[in-house]
C-alpha cells in the first residue's frame, strides 16, 4: 500500500488505485492491522479445523453418518471476497470420506434480502464445486418458507424449506464487522441468510429499539437485540456444524474457526477483534479512507459500513475523504430515496411508520453525514453524491485540493486503507 520512496501512498479504489501525494498533506498515521500471517496449506488447515474444532467440540466426522444428506449454507455474491471457493472443495472431499457422496450434498446460497445471482455461482464456489454439487439460491421474496415458531422478541421465524429435505445443515461463512449485527458470520448464515422476508424485516426492526441498555453497531454483541434474536433464530434451524473464515485485506485466509455453530463463531469474533480493532490514541481532523476496493465498493450501499467505521478515527465535526468507486451506482433505491427525506430525524420518523433494512442503513448514513464533512471520491454523478449528503470529488487529488482550499493549509491526516475490515477504537 505505502510507497514512501516515491512520496506517495497507494490506496485501493475499484480494481485500481488512487495515489496520495505526501507533499500535499501532513501524514500523522496509517490505521491498519499489524502484519497478519495467512494460511499456506489450505487443504491441511481445513482438515485440521474439521477434525479438531476450535471450541474443543466433536469433529465433523462424528456428527454425520454414511449415506446421510447435507445442506451447506454458503455466503452470497456480495460476500464473495471471503473466497469460499478455496475451502469448499476440501469440505466436500471430507464429507465424501465420511461416506456422503456428492449427490447427497447441496449448497444453498445465503442471499438474505439480496436478489439471487445464479450467474455468480462459479465466482462464489469455484469451477470444481459448481460441477460436482447442486446449488440452490435462496430467494427471501419468492421461496415458500418453512415456519419454525416465534422468538422471545416476537419475531416469526420462516426459513428456506430446503432445510427440511436434508439430514444435516452446515453453515459456512466469513467473519467481519457488521453495521447492525456486530459481526457477520455464524448465525447470519441463517438470519438473514436463508430466512424469509418477513423474518428479516422483523429481526432488523429490532435495530430501531430505543433504550440506553441497547448497543447496536460494528463489534457490539453483548447488549445487541438484533444479534440476540439472530442467535435464537439460528438455534431453531439446528445446524450441526459451523465453518468460519477470517481474511486479510487481499482476501487471503488468515484462520478457520470450526465446531458448534455458536461457540466456534464467537471464538472467531474474538480473534477478529484482536487483529482488526485498532486503538486510535488521538483522533484526527481528517481521515482518508478506502472501503477496500473491488468488489467491496461496487455500490455505495455496500460501502456504507466502511464509512460508518471511519468515524472512530476522526474528531467530531472533522472531514472524511472516502474512496468508493461505485461502478454499479448507489446500489439500492429504497436507501437512495430515504436519503431524500432530508434529515436523520425525518428518516427515523419514516422508519417508525414503515421499517426496511435499507431505510435503517440510510438512517445510520444520514447520522454520519450530518456529523462529519464527507467528501466522496467515486464515479457517482455530482447530483447523486449531493443527494447522499456528501461533496463529490473525481479523484483523491481533487478531494485534497478541495480540502486545502477550505483550510488554507496542509491538512494533518490519518489514512485508513481498509475501512470495511478495520474498526478504529478512539481512546479519547
Amino acid at each position: 500500500m505505502v510507497l514512501f520512496e516515491t512520496g506517495t501512498v497507494r490506496i485501493k479504489y475499484g480494481a485500481d488505485f488512487q495515489y496520495l501525494d505526501l507533499e500535499t498533506v501532513k501524514l500523522k498515521s496509517i490505521i491498519a492491522a499489524s502484519g497478519v500471517n495467512t494460511i499456506s496449506d489450505i487443504a491441511a488447515s481445513v482438515r485440521s479445523a474439521l477434525d479438531k474444532p476450535v471450541d474443543s467440540s466433536a469433529p465433523l466426522s462424528s456428527r454425520v453418518k454414511a449415506g446421510e444428506s447435507v445442506l451447506l449454507v454458503v455466503n452470497d455474491y456480495t460476500q464473495r471476497w471471503f473466497r469460499p471457493h478455496l475451502f469448499l472443495p476440501h469440505l466436500v472431499d471430507y464429507l465424501n470420506e465420511c461416506g456422503i457422496p456428492d449427490e447427497k450434498i447441496a449448497i444453498l446460497i445465503s442471499n438474505g434480502s439480496f436478489r439471487p445471482r445464479p450467474d455468480q455461482h462459479r465466482c462464489i464456489v469455484g469451477d470444481e464445486v459448481q460441477e460436482r454439487i447442486r446449488i440452490y439460491d435462496h430467494d427471501s421474496q419468492k421461496d415458500e418458507p418453512l415456519y419454525l415458531g416465534t422468538t422471545t422478541q416476537g419475531v416469526p421465524v420462516y426459513i428456506n424449506s430446503l432445510v427440511k429435505s436434508f439430514d444435516h445443515l452446515i453453515l459456512t461463512n466469513g467473519i467481519s464487522y457488521d453495521l447492525l449485527a456486530g459481526f457477520s458470520g455464524g448465525r447470519t448464515s441463517v438470519c438473514p441468510g436463508i430466512c424469509g422476508a418477513e423474518t428479516i424485516k422483523a429481526n432488523h426492526n429490532l435495530a430501531t429499539l430505543s433504550s440506553s441498555g441497547f448497543e447496536i453497531g460494528p463489534g457490539l454483541l453483548s447488549a445487541n437485540p438484533l444479534h440476540q434474536d439472530m442467535m435464537e433464530i439460528c438455534a431453531m434451524a439446528h445446524p450441526i456444524f459451523n465453518f468460519s473464515v477470517i481474511c486479510n485485506e487481499t482476501g487471503k485466509h488468515v484462520a478457520y474457526f470450526a465446531g458448534d455453530w455458536d461457540t466456534s463463531w464467537e471464538i472467531g469474533c474474538y480473534a477478529l477483534q484482536q487483529i482488526y480493532a485498532v486503538p486510535v490514541p488521538d483522533p484526527v481532523d481528517v481521515v482518508i479512507a478506502s472501503v477496500g476496493g473491488y468488489p467491496k465498493d461496487q455500490t455505495f450501499y455496500g460501502s456504507v459500513k466502511g464509512l460508518y467505521q471511519c468515524t472512530g478515527a476522526v474528531k467530531p465535526g472533522g472531514t472524511i475523504i472516502y474512496l468508493a468507486e461505485c461502478s454499479e451506482g448507489h446500489g439500492n433505491s429504497t436507501f437512495f430515496e430515504s436519503m431524500q427525506l432530508g434529515s436523520s430525524q425525518s428518516i427515523e420518523l419514516s422508519l417508525a411508520s414503515e421499517f426496511s433494512v435499507a431505510k435503517q442503513v440510510a438512517f445510520l448514513h444520514s447520522q454520519v453525514v450530518e456529523s462529519y464533512n464527507v467528501i466522496l471520491v467515486s464515479s457517482l454523478s455530482e447530483s447523486e453524491c449531493l443527494q447522499l449528503g456528501m461533496k463529490p470529488a473525481y479523484s483523491l487529488a481533487d478531494a485534497i485540493s478541495q480540502l486545502r482550499s477550505e483550510l488554507k493549509t496542509k491538512p494533518e491526516i490519518a489514512v485508513l486503507p481498509q475501512a470495511d475490515l478495520t474498526l478504529p477504537i478512539p481512546l479519547k
